[in-house]
């Protein structure tokens, strides 16, 4: 899965977003509405191009108007993202990545042993939390 620069990535996740196969005069309005751009349509098109030439996208032609459908799932290209972070900054060992985050905690004030939150609360994110450590060590094969 190729990187992506920043603005094919406000296109993609504005596809994302969308959840269905959208035009380019879509996409164009859509994604100058939400990121408060004002890109014209050759220049949405020439991201969009990337994207298909990157495998995230397909485009198929409807009479006149190119429709984009999505290759690549949301979850799967945050999941890409999350490793690559963890590799790169935290060299591959998510302890480190929660252990940075509880020091950063505990340095804004925030108590990170959630005494702030309810109990219930509290077991339902180590649960969680639990959960996808567990799947990301299986996914990314990363050392704990």
């Amino acid at each position: 899965m190729e990187k992506l620069t920043d603005c094919e990535e406000l296109v993609m996740k504005t596809v994302w977003d969308a959840g269905e196969e959208l035009s380019l005069m879509e996409i164009m309005q859509k994604v100058n509405d939400k990121y408060h751009k004002e890109w014209k349509p050759q220049t949405v098109s020439t991201f969009l191009a990337r994207l298909v030439r990157k495998g995230y996208l397909r485009h198929y032609r409807q009479g006149r108007v190119f429709f984009y459908q999505i290759l690549i799932p949301l979850e799967d290209y945050k999941s890409r993202l999350t490793e690559d972070f963890i590799n790169f900054w935290h060299k591959e060992s998510i302890g480190s990545m929660i252990s940075e985050q509880i020091t950063t905690l505990r340095e804004i004030g925030e108590d990170p042993e959630g005494c702030c939150y309810p109990q219930e609360y509290l077991q339902e994110v180590i649960n969680e939390a639990a959960n996808t450590i567990e799947f990301l060590c299986v996914k990314l094969q990363v050392k704990f």
